[in-house]
């Protein structure tokens, strides 16, 4: 790496969270560089859990091999292109209101350009297989793009969201509490795609760990008959998030101890109040 080499992005973690964002940020077109210091808070442990297919193996050797994917990755020509689009087409596929509104939004009308023709359909272009060829139901000149990218709405599987009358996002997700990912109705969790508009394997991984780890905390208020409260517990400059019983947190000493629960149905966490420890 050369003393004057610029990059877009600055990464000073080499661990799992690090390596996650530069595969992000190479499937992104963007550059990066990962500063690792070698030192890792589960460095001593020889096993990591709740990882599917890494469960209950050595760290270092997930991060060997994310290392050697992330190399492999930036090598190939699954993040390499030859040129980047002076231009960007904004296709609104008959929405006429819509690409008005984009137009005006805009700042650089030479940069991106908005186009309200209603698509037909989308199909391999014969002079270049770099090319998707886009045709318009007027029947003006086909397009061809070398890159599209489409967030469509999407709709949850299955009819547990008319049955039990759970709230959904605008997008058509379910909508969840953090941390663990409550829905509108007390005792039923979502996790996965069905549950943010970040729909990557990786959410779904961490956000089905956050499901599962919030189920029994539920299912110990029915058995012990108690509500639960979360609580962040101030300690210098490190935040614990638990949850237990109020009279519980006696045995702790904090600095401060701060409710927020019991455990909010939006997407906000209650705005916390400052508690008078009683010991």
């Amino acid at each position: 790496m050369a003393e004057s080499e610029l990059f877009d992005v600055l990464i000073v973690s080499g661990g799992f969270s690090g390596l996650a964002a530069a595969v992000t940020l190479a499937r992104q077109l963007h550059t990066a560089v990962v500063f690792d210091s070698g030192s890792y808070r589960n460095a001593r442990s020889r096993h990591m859990h709740l990882m599917p297919a890494w469960d209950h193996q050595d760290p270092e050797r997930f991060r060997a091999s994310a290392r050697a994917d992330l190399e492999s990755l930036i090598a190939s020509s699954r993040v390499a292109s030859p040129a980047v689009a002076q231009i960007s087409y904004i296709y609104t596929d008959g929405d006429e209101t819509l690409a008005a509104e984009l137009k005006g939004a805009l700042k650089d009308a030479e940069r991106y350009r908005v186009d309200h023709r209603p698509i037909s359909k989308l199909s391999p272009d014969a002079t270049s297989e770099q090319l998707i060829k886009i045709s318009f139901q007027d029947g003006s000149e086909d397009k061809g793009e070398a890159f599209l990218g489409h967030s469509p709405f999407t709709r949850v599987k299955g009819p547990f969201a008319e049955q039990l009358g759970l709230e959904l996002t605008p997008m058509g997700d379910y909508v969840v509490s953090p941390p663990f990912n409550a829905t509108s109705m007390e005792g039923v969790f979502a996790a996965g795609d069905c549950a943010t508009m970040f729909k990557i394997a990786t959410n779904a991984v961490a956000s089905g760990s956050l499901a599962g780890a919030g189920v029994p905390s539920r299912l110990r208020e029915e058995q012990m008959g108690m509500k639960q409260f979360f609580w962040v517990v101030e300690l210098g400059s490190y935040f614990l998030l638990w949850s237990m019983a109020p009279d519980h947190a006696r045995r702790i000493t904090p600095s401060s101890v701060r409710e927020f629960g019991p455990q909010p149905q939006t997407t906000q966490f209650l705005q916390a109040r400052t508690m008078q420890p009683a010991w």
